[in-house]
């Protein structure tokens, strides 16, 4: 998945956090897997970022993600749309929302 590094202490859930420093090789990118079978890759576009999948507290689902960076290069996707399906959401600057296929 790159280079990832946690800036501080490492998130006490298991939701998967990528926090790329810019150090690295790698874009700072995720996958969001949604309940109704499809996954998003979701990228910042650049080396430096965070990246983040959003689980619901009592479902544990995935509801979203995101990446974004101070810059202003962000990705979203939802897994709430069409139907739980899920569905990219906005992009900005060189963040970019794919379907995995």
């Amino acid at each position: 998945m790159g280079n990832h590094n946690y800036k501080e202490n490492p998130p006490d859930n298991d939701r998967p956090v990528v926090i790329c420093d810019g150090t690295g090789l790698s874009f700072a990118t995720i996958d969001v897997s949604c309940k109704g079978g499809n996954t998003f890759t979701l990228s910042t576009g650049t080396t430096k970022g965070t990246c983040e999948v959003i689980k619901d507290k009592d479902s544990g689902n995935v509801t979203s993600g995101y990446c974004a960076t101070p810059e202003g290069n962000n990705a979203t996707a939802s897994c709430g749309d069409n139907g739980g399906e899920g569905a990219c959401g906005k992009t900005e600057g060189k963040g970019s929302c794919k379907e995995a296929k």
